[in-house]
């Protein structure tokens, strides 16, 4: 049912490796997901996933107002970050964060529009219904293990990591939830609910119709209580609640509200032909 459009886009979705180093030593790394969106490499993925940008910039100012002060840096502040954009050389440039839906909208620089076979569709948000078929990708089920060279000051991949394999889950959508209004917000804060959940290393990652259309950029999984009996062992001493877990993405409106307000170009399924042109 979703072959063809996991065939599609596959060819515009791509993982992103984040590694970190503390102070203390501590290396952590995660894999996501993004969308390149345009031929001049704007592309989606969670705010979470670009959050060591913002918390790296944080913790070189606590550092310096420490070193000022004569304290010891916490052990926990970062001294390193990097992201790697599925291609050496590119980097990201400029970063649009949207926490209220856990966007983010960043320029890569270095990009080549040859980089992507094919640019993704946005659906039109005025004709998604409750129960329409949905499915989502990205790079779940990888230990995307890095290292940190000293010397060069730079994180290296381990090997086996790469090339990293995409995987689907399918499901339906299930609601359209609002964000509380906020003054001086100029795009409606939606969330769009999915009966299966997110996977990590999806986040970021589209949702999509049967077409191929985009309906939402994968953010989050929330466990609901289905408010049943607990669950207790033979020997009565675990309980256990019962969730059901459903998935939560940036939803379309919302998205194509900030890129329309940006002036950055998108292909949607309301337009006949190619980009649609804003202004």
């Amino acid at each position: 049912m979703f072959a063809d459009a996991c065939e599609k886009m596959t060819r515009c979705t791509r993982p992103v490796i984040t590694s970190t180093l503390t102070i203390g030593g501590t290396l952590t790394s995660s894999i996501g997901s993004f969308v390149v969106i345009n031929q001049e490499g704007w592309a989606l993925t969670a705010a979470h996933i670009v959050d060591p940008a913002r918390r790296m910039k944080n913790d070189l100012e606590e550092r310096r107002k420490a070193e000022e002060e004569g304290r010891t840096p916490s052990p926990d502040l970062l001294r390193a970050q990097s992201f790697w954009w599925s291609w050496d050389g590119v980097t990201h440039q400029t970063m649009h964060v949207y926490p209220e839906i856990d966007l983010a909208v960043v320029k890569l620089a270095g990009f080549k529009p040859d980089m992507i076979q094919e640019y993704p569709v946005f659906r039109d948000p005025s004709s998604i219904r409750i129960g329409t078929s949905i499915c989502r990708i990205g790079f779940p089920f990888v230990k995307a293990v890095t290292t940190y060279d000293e010397k060069t000051g730079r994180f290296m991949i381990n090997k086996g990591v790469l090339p990293v394999p995409f995987f689907p889950n399918d499901g339906i959508y299930t609601r359209t939830l609002n964000v509380p209004k906020k003054e001086g917000r100029d795009f409606d804060a939606v969330f769009a609910e999915t009966s299966s959940p997110g996977i990590r290393g999806q986040s970021g990652g589209p949702i999509f119709d049967r077409k191929g259309f985009i309906i939402g950029i994968q953010t989050t999984t929330a466990h609901m209580d289905m408010g049943f009996d607990p669950v207790r062992t033979a020997d009565g001493s675990t309980v256990t609640k019962q969730y059901l877990n459903v998935g939560l993405g940036a939803h379309v409106r919302s998205i194509t509200q900030i890129l329309d307000n940006l002036g950055i170009r998108y292909k949607s399924e309301q337009d006949d032909e190619g980009y649609r042109i804003l202004g």
